[in-house]
């Protein structure tokens, strides 16, 4: 029954999702329909969903030795583990000692896959959500940091919604390889199923939603604050340092959410293998469910409360802070990044169309 339940509650966001997909590629932004030019023109939402997928897989690749690293930390239990994974450089050391130099990319094929749409569906709902909210509570030419910061958090939370179906079976895919799992991804999707690839989706969002409710309002008003202080430089610089300040703060205070859901989603595969250590086997069908009421708890396992208890009980308070500086030291370039790319080539598109 709670596996049933699971399971229509993931086919609901997916309709519903795929619902609001088929609407905003059918509609254009208020000033596309401003546009007087004759010929053919990308529809803008298609043309920021593949701006926002070449930005994003180009800085996904960039820092994901760092993400790697972070992980290993993380998932690191015991006096041994946690020695060896004790910080960035000894994880780095460690995984190059063991897997060489490109063991650092080791199960970048999910994230390369599935952080394509991501950051296409992530870019693309922002642009279209600041869109709207202009459309609809500000007056014609209105700029996003001019709207309520209410508005901007909203967007912001639709954003951190909209990803999910990218975001989640990228995470499940990535920890079954950074805990041991040499399969090729289609061995392991094979195995999931799709619903497997969904399981555990209530512990992503816990983290992404007030991620992307964090950001992109600061970044919008880093934008503004500091355009002055680089007033005699780029804007390059200007998205540059904004990107790069809002994904510190944002990665820095969703780190709890972030190890929350890494220990929930890698615990259950452990519970479900023959009882070693998640990095000697790896035999897990499924990923949990988070936020399990008590009668799911026999078939799931693993909670978000029980994880996070847990943690706080045995290793302390500041166990829901672990790896909080790689964290930050790979999403603030990785965001920074991504945004430099994505603003620069939207200019040049909407430039080419105004010409």
């Amino acid at each position: 029954m709670a596996r049933r339940r699971t399971v229509a509650v993931l086919a609901l966001m997916l309709a519903s999702s795929a619902q609001a997909f088929i609407y905003i590629s059918m509609q254009r932004q208020p000033r596309s329909s401003e546009v007087g030019a004759t010929r053919m023109q990308l529809d803008p939402v298609v043309s920021n969903m593949i701006i926002g997928a070449v930005s994003g897989s180009i800085s996904n690749m960039a820092v994901f030795p760092l993400e790697y690293a972070k992980t290993r930390m993380q998932l690191a239990k015991g006096k041994t583990q946690k020695a060896k994974y004790r910080s960035l450089a000894a994880s780095i050391a460690n995984i190059t000692e063991e897997d060489g130099v490109l063991g650092l990319w080791k199960g970048s094929v999910p994230v390369l896959l599935g952080g394509a749409p991501e950051s296409a569906i992530q870019l693309a709902a922002h642009s279209y959500m600041v869109a709207v909210m202009v459309t609809v509570v500000g007056a014609p030419g209105t700029l996003e940091n001019e709207l309520p910061i209410v508005c901007q958090v909203l967007a912001g939370f639709v954003v951190g919604l909209s990803t999910l179906g990218a975001t989640n079976p990228m995470e499940v895919l990535r920890l079954k390889s950074a805990g041991g799992d040499t399969r090729g991804v289609v061995d392991q999707i094979r195995e999931l199923g799709l619903v497997g690839l969904f399981e555990g989706c209530a512990a992503t969002l816990l983290r992404d939603l007030p991620f992307a409710m964090i950001y992109f309002p600061l970044y919008c008003r880093l934008k503004v604050a500091i355009g002055p202080i680089f007033a005699s430089h780029s804007d390059t610089a200007v998205l540059l340092v904004s990107g790069f300040i809002a994904g510190a703060v944002a990665s820095y205070f969703t780190t709890p959410f972030d190890i929350i859901k890494t220990r929930v989603q890698s615990q259950n595969s452990t519970r479900e293998s023959t009882g070693k250590f998640r990095e000697t086997e790896v035999s897990s069908r499924r990923i949990v469910t988070a936020f399990a009421t008590q009668e799911d708890a026999p078939l799931c396992g693993v909670t978000v409360a029980s994880v996070a208890l847990d943690m706080v009980t045995n290793e302390g308070w500041g166990s829901l802070m672990c790896g909080s500086g790689v964290r930050v030291m790979k999403l603030a370039p990785n965001m920074a990044i991504t945004l430099v790319l994505y603003e620069t080539a939207q200019s040049l598109v909407q430039s080419s169309i105004a010409q």
